[in-house]
């Protein structure tokens, strides 16, 4: 094909002509973009399905997959009764949600009636302008030719931000699980250290000024043992599976901490029991010639910039230095990312998860802090 229109895939959808077979493939590829795991389908070739296009798994939750892709816009009222069906069906099956994939327009008041109808089951509406946006992103490339036939013409790199192990280095997926030991607070206000005194008979020598202690230093210690096993570890690998360089790249990952969740990009610094100490302390040693972390935070928001620079084709890209994240509360964390290069048309976006487990420990004893 010579050329084709901007909004191919657009019109493409719209005007699906592959069947029900390829839609239900197609869907479970994009709900596997958005997420989605265990996508089990039922029979995408034709059979009883029970109800379900695809059983699948959301943040570990039970969700079902319905597609819906006729040839041109339907009349909303069709679209609306196709759903309600659905919907019928899924509960059959105790889901959590139901994810309703359709190559329909829906207008915003159109999609709210939806989810309406839909409870108590949370619905997650796919339609044509939100699969199209999908569909066009580089990662996706290769879905889009394939049931499609859109080729993007020029090769663009494909490059997927993914956990790796801080050990082996592997890449371990989008989700990590990370397990902190948390300590209870003191019920009292934790104490100055004391300063030791030599005596000369009735006198108390005064104390030299290399041997004064910090008064703070069991405050100190105690957040710096609780920090230290709250945070854990955590790297990045970005893999380009295309067969085109990847140039100058940059990664933009955003996050909401809610309660008691912590992330920084160094480990916490060791209290200095004396003063002196406290002056001349050893800051962290970072690489700042590798790929390395950088940390902003705002409110209770965050962002975390990391430059891969060129990315070779086929090449899974490390972060040499870890950032640390960990939670004083059984919770999880989304993480939006974004992937610039030079020659990307426009950023990849895509999602990670961090869960949190937490194992509860009694507090500190003063004897301990104070050595």
């Amino acid at each position: 094909m010579d050329s084709i229109r901007w909004d191919e895939t657009w019109h493409r959808l719209r005007e699906w002509t592959n069947g029900q077979g390829p839609s239900e493939r197609l869907a479970a590829q994009i709900l596997i973009h958005e997420g989605f795991e265990s996508l089990d389908p039922s029979h995408p070739l034709g059979g009883k399905d029970g109800g379900r296009d695809a059983l699948c798994k959301r943040n570990g939750n039970p969700w079902i997959m319905a597609v819906y892709f006729p040839r041109g816009q339907k009349d909303y009222s069709e679209i609306e009764k196709k759903l309600i069906d659905d919907i019928t069906s899924a509960r059959k099956h105790s889901p959590i949600g139901l994810a309703f994939v359709t190559n329909q327009e829906l207008r915003l008041g159109e999609r709210q009636v939806l989810k309406n109808i839909a409870l108590p089951l949370e619905l997650e509406l796919y339609h044509l302008e939100k699969i199209t946006a999908i569909l066009d992103n580089p990662t996706m490339a290769g879905v889009r030719k394939q049931f499609l036939a859109i080729d993007s013409g020029v090769e663009v790199p494909m490059l997927e931000l993914q956990f790796a192990h801080t050990h082996s280095k592997e890449a371990i997926g989008n989700t990590i699980q990370l397990q902190s030991i948390v300590y209870a607070s003191h019920e009292k206000p934790i104490p100055n250290l004391k300063q030791a005194r030599e005596t000369c008979g009735p006198l108390i020598l005064p104390v030299s000024p290399l041997d004064e202690v910090n008064p703070a230093y069991m405050r100190d210690k105690e957040k710096y043992i609780r920090l230290s096993n709250i945070y854990k570890k955590v790297l990045f690998c970005l893999y380009n599976s295309s067969t085109a360089m990847a140039e100058d790249v940059r990664v933009e990952i955003e996050g909401t901490l809610s309660e008691g969740i912590h992330i920084a990009d160094e480990p916490p610094r060791r209290p200095a029991r004396r003063l002196l100490d406290r002056v001349s302390f050893t800051p962290y040693f970072r690489n700042h010639l590798g790929v390395i972390p950088e940390i902003e935070k705002y409110a209770n928001k965050f962002k975390m910039s990391i430059r891969f620079g060129n990315v070779q084709p086929g090449y899974r890209s490390l972060m040499e230095e870890p950032f640390f994240l960990g939670s004083e509360k059984s919770s999880h964390l989304n993480l939006n990312v974004k992937i610039f290069a030079n020659n990307l048309p426009k950023p990849i976006e895509s999602s990670l998860r961090a869960e949190f487990e937490i194992i509860h420990k009694p507090s500190l004893s003063l004897k301990l802090l104070a050595f």
